[in-house]
């Protein structure tokens, strides 16, 4: 890790100290992997096709669609203190993971290309930090298919 910690937060949150995260306040480790799942779970909710479930259980993310018995987990959050490499880097990775975990599932799911359609290429998950704020969704940051509500970060 470097020496150089960012705070995270999420801006429906700001107004409420006690939901401000700092990963100088929680160790890279499993803690703070449960943070970033919780957090990506409230903006995965607000994205997905209709019908899938969201749930998130410590540093695991759940996907579920139950009109047809399907569920899966992804293990992306863990790349906070599974991974080797500076802090940013490991947070991009987490989410970039889970963000492609996540848009497996709804295709095979809905056995339809999301997010898209068939005449939209293959879209793939961007996170990308810029200044205070960390961009995420898919296709690319500069001109999304699906963009998601962004992380802030704080010095």
């Amino acid at each position: 890790m470097n020496g150089t910690r960012a705070r995270i937060t999420d801006e429906s949150y700001s107004q409420r100290p006690q939901h401000r995260k700092s990963l100088e306040q929680i160790p890279t480790g499993p803690k703070s992997a449960a943070w970033l799942a919780r957090e990506l779970a409230v903006r995965m909710r607000e994205v997905v096709p209709s019908g899938i479930v969201i749930s998130q259980e410590n540093d695991m993310l759940w996907f579920n669609y139950p009109e047809r018995s399907r569920i899966a987990g992804t293990y992306g959050c863990q790349w906070l203190y599974m991974g080797q490499g500076p802090e940013r880097d490991l947070l991009l990775r987490a989410i970039t993971l889970a963000l492609g975990d996540l848009q497996d599932f709804i295709e095979e799911a809905i056995t339809e290309p999301w997010p898209g359609t068939r005449a939209t290429p293959i879209v793939r998950p961007y996170s990308r930090i810029e200044g205070q704020v960390v961009l995420l969704g898919y296709r690319e940051a500069a001109a999304p298919l699906l963009a998601m509500r962004t992380l802030f970060l704080e010095r």
